[in-house]
């Protein structure tokens, strides 16, 4: 689980994202994929959610496609929960993954 600050709901967390296809759909993963994260954003601050992420739950609700993400984001302030499938070697070699020491 990664979990992004967010003080305002009204504030965009800078994820492009779209449905997950490929490999980890086939096996039967339900989720979204992250494309791009917004430079200076709030999931870009964060530092732990990388593109190529599979999004598999926000809030707790499952992320079965983008209108499903963005109702479950809508009006969460403080910290929103992410749950996350990393999918990149350099994320899978971190002990734990996404943690990233600064």
């Amino acid at each position: 689980e990664i979990v992004v600050a967010r003080k305002h709901a009204s504030t965009p967390i800078g994820l492009t994202c779209s449905r997950l296809t490929g490999p980890l759909a086939q096996a039967g993963w339900v989720g979204v994929v992250v494309d791009e994260i917004a430079p200076r954003s709030l999931a870009a601050q964060n530092g732990a959610m990388y593109v190529g992420d599979a999004l598999l739950s926000v809030e707790g609700q499952a992320a079965i496609d983008i209108p499903t993400m963005a109702a479950a984001l809508r009006g969460v302030e403080g910290g929103v929960r992410f749950g996350v499938l990393c999918t990149t070697s350099s994320q899978l070699a971190l002990h734990p993954p996404h943690v990233v020491e600064t």
